[in-house]
């Protein structure tokens, strides 16, 4: 009833390693300094509530 317990399990994975450099590489430049500039993210916020502020008369 339970013979197939009787047999290893064996996995087996093939790697492309230019794949895995490659993802790396994307992902390293994606987050490189990320967070650089915060005045930048700061200043759109800004802007935008002034924008909605301004607008919202229109809205209502």
């Amino acid at each position: 009833m339970w013979g197939f317990l009787k047999r290893p399990v064996v996995v087996t994975a093939d790697i492309n390693l230019s794949l895995v450099a490659l993802t790396g590489m994307g992902l390293l430049s994606r987050l490189w300094r990320l967070t650089y500039p915060r005045a930048v993210v700061l200043f759109r916020r800004i802007r935008w509530q002034f924008f909605v502020e301004q607008n919202w008369s229109r809205i209502q």
